[in-house]
């Protein structure tokens, strides 16, 4: 059963919540600001998420003595930093507990994380990894499959380079798709059937159109782009 949209936005809440308290844990009075988001983050994570309730309340005992001794507002902003990476991890194991493709985006992002590329583009593809794993846990449908149209270009120009296959930058899925199957790449038979979803959506998205794509359509899109990243990660 997918998780409910309202019950990431509270979570997203409380991360949006904690990141701000960062901005100015200098100010006098830091202590019972993070007091208040500390117990709102607990609430959360207990009813949620509560493998990972007493991890945060152990960060918060770490720095218990360090915040006593005075001049603490360094320590304060280690804890909160710490506590939201606690509170960031529970939403991941959160939102791809029970799906998939949701988990099989958060490990390929971890995994491409970890890598060194020269390639301009990656770093991008990176962000964009992980923009498509929220969009797709927040069944924001449209949102997600236009940032997999985005980085399935860049996977199928990947192919198309390894193969020996010459294209132009201006070229899109579509002519793309149709020169890896004149030249018989194999493919996942997903990918050869998502550019028209992928187009049809983009139609609706900037012409206002009544076109929106189903939650079925997106986790094809999901599941092709996936495919392809695998394939230029492990080539």
């Amino acid at each position: 059963m997918k998780v409910p949209s309202k019950t990431i936005e509270r979570g997203k809440a409380v991360i949006d919540d904690g990141k701000k308290l960062l901005t100015w844990v200098n100010k006098p009075g830091n202590i019972d600001a993070h007091d208040l988001w500390y117990n709102q983050a607990s609430k959360f994570l207990a009813v949620n998420c509560p493998d990972h309730e007493n991890k945060i309340g152990q960060v918060a005992h770490k720095y218990h003595n360090r915040i006593l001794e005075g001049n603490n507002n360094r320590a304060v902003y280690e804890m909160i930093s710490e506590q939201i990476e606690v509170f960031t991890t529970a939403m991941d194991t959160l939102v791809s507990s029970d799906d998939v493709l949701s988990n099989d985006l958060l490990q390929l992002y971890k995994q491409l994380k970890a890598v060194t590329s020269d390639k301009v583009y990656f770093e991008d593809l990176i962000n964009t990894l992980y923009e498509i794993k929220i969009t797709y846990d927040t069944q924001c449908w449209m949102a997600c499959i236009s940032l997999c149209g985005k980085v399935l270009e860049i996977c199928l120009k990947e192919i198309l380079e390894k193969n020996g296959i010459s294209f132009t930058e201006r070229e899109m899925i579509g002519g793309l798709l149709k020169k890896i199957e004149s030249n018989q790449i194999k493919l996942d038979i997903n990918v050869l059937a998502i550019g028209k979803i992928i187009n049809s959506s983009r139609i609706g998205a900037i012409h206002n159109k009544n076109i929106l794509p189903s939650d079925n359509e997106c986790r094809m899109v999901v599941a092709g782009t996936l495919h392809c990243l695998n394939m230029i990660k492990t080539k």
